[in-house]
């Protein structure tokens, strides 16, 4: 399933990402927060290393012959791409 990078921000805002992920410690984020407050969340979402602590544990289960979806390499490895854009696109315009 293709995701666009609106949607995979929209779905971080609203805890999507948390859901997603259970590992992760990131809690749903109320829908009546102002979009200030959810940007400043999804920068501190965006920081953490999620994906790749995944796309780390995918690795070990494929040398220890333990992963059966493999196509779940490339949906982490886009998802890092996603994430590594939009922090670049943030830091570009907050440097203007």
């Amino acid at each position: 399933m293709k995701t666009s990078r609106r949607k995979f921000i929209s779905a971080a805002v609203t805890g999507g990402v948390a859901a997603t992920l259970p590992f992760s410690g990131i809690s749903q984020i109320p829908i009546s927060e102002s979009v200030i407050e959810k940007y400043e969340k999804l920068d501190k979402i965006l920081q953490e290393p999620v994906f790749k602590k995944e796309l780390f544990n995918l690795r070990f289960q494929k040398t220890l012959g333990e992963l059966t979806n493999t196509s779940r390499f490339a949906k982490v490895r886009k998802n890092i791409a996603r994430v590594e854009t939009e922090l670049t696109r943030r830091r570009k315009v907050g440097a203007k």
